[in-house]
């Protein structure tokens, strides 16, 4: 998996320096949000935000939340489908699939282990790489977005194929069965850390079966 494997090129494939753009794009959000005033694009649901805020990453996406530092603002964080390192500095959340064959890591519980609070890991079972995404969707009823681009002439690397299937195979357990328990435990902490909702622990707490672990 992409995320054993120390140094592979992430970083660099994407700018170069942890702080450089495109991976301190999510810093330049934050500072945009704070300094909109009058042309703040959410100023129609402001009243009805909370005052902390939220950074959600998928796949490689994850680098996002980790390259945000010293933002007290920043409530929560969620890295779904890729390792993450809880800094002790906002309620964490990693989200992995026991089925992903891009990111998850069998040992990943004990290495979660020693991650500070306010941290959680779940572990969704039957879930693959693309399973926190609605990407399966794309071109399923032609066989998937690989079948469609390979009708169309494009070459599709060998790398490509295996990321964009994995989730998608029929062995994978279906969107159906993994979107609820994805949504609702990612619900569960948006509302406990930003909206300080003691039954959304409870209801945390719930999700506990056969579907997450």
């Amino acid at each position: 998996p992409l995320d054993a494997v120390p140094e592979h090129g992430e970083v660099a494939a994407l700018g170069g320096e942890e702080q450089s753009a495109p991976l301190g794009a999510a810093n330049q959000v934050m500072d945009l949000l704070a300094k909109a005033g009058a042309a703040d694009p959410l100023a129609f649901v402001r009243p009805s935000l909370a005052p902390g805020r939220a950074l959600v990453g998928h796949s490689l996406g994850r680098l996002f939340s980790t390259s945000v530092v010293d933002r007290p603002e920043v409530g929560v964080r969620i890295a779904m489908a890729g390792f993450a390192q809880p800094d002790g500095t906002a309620s964490w959340l990693v989200l992995a699939g026991d089925h992903d064959g891009i990111a998850y890591a069998p040992d990943l519980a004990q290495r979660f282990a020693t991650q500070p609070a306010p941290s959680r890991l779940g572990v969704v079972h039957g879930a693959g790489h693309l399973a926190f995404s609605d990407l399966c969707k794309v071109g399923a009823d032609k066989g998937g977005s690989i079948a469609v681009a390979k009708a169309y002439g494009v070459t599709v690397p060998p790398i490509l194929e295996q990321l964009a299937m994995d989730g998608c195979r029929p062995t994978d357990a279906a969107f159906s069965a993994t979107a609820p328990v994805i949504r609702a435990i990612t619900a569960g902490v948006l509302e406990e850390k930003l909206r300080c909702d003691p039954q959304a622990t409870r209801a945390i707490s719930s999700l506990a079966g056969p579907a997450l672990t």
